[in-house]
């Protein structure tokens, strides 16, 4: 079983995030540049750096934001997958004797958050701002791997 960490309105808030950002500062550099043809040199450094910068900024968010977790309950064991574009880019596995429970529980900054919970770690397992969506795979997994779920909302 294979399903996404954050849905998909956090994953498409990151990006709108950034692009608010970047456009309005493409375009009062391009004004700028327009503007003073002496400077355009300096400036055209300046916008290189910038889209650089944004697009690697643009690339992070969608790596931290898109991660998915594969459950193998035949193997006993839990995989975190980080994509970028579809593609597998880093996994980290767990077995799954190190966890007590699942929790349920408020996310730091608002929205909820379900983990599977051990002694000396804690997964993710789902994070959204729907307490459906999280309690619904909290109890997917729970059935899934036979391991009882605290509720600490």
């Amino acid at each position: 079983m294979e399903n996404p960490v954050y849905d998909k309105v956090t994953r498409g808030f990151g990006t709108v995030v950034l692009l608010a950002f970047f456009v309005p500062l493409v375009a009062t550099v391009s004004a700028l540049r327009s503007f003073s043809h002496k400077a355009s040199d300096e400036l055209s450094v300046v916008m290189v750096f910038l889209v650089i910068f944004s697009a690697g900024l643009l690339l992070l968010i969608h790596l931290t934001t898109n991660v998915w977790i594969r459950l193998d309950p035949t193997q006993r064991r839990v995989s975190l997958i980080y994509k970028l574009f579809g593609y597998s880019v880093y996994r980290k596995e767990y077995d799954l004797s190190l966890f007590d429970h699942i929790s349920l529980h408020r996310a730091f900054r608002g929205g909820y958050r379900a983990t599977l919970v051990g002694r000396e770690q804690e997964v993710i397992l789902s994070a959204s701002w729907k307490l459906g969506r999280v309690r619904q795979a909290a109890e997917t997994v729970a059935a899934a791997i036979g391991m009882k779920m605290s509720d600490q909302l």
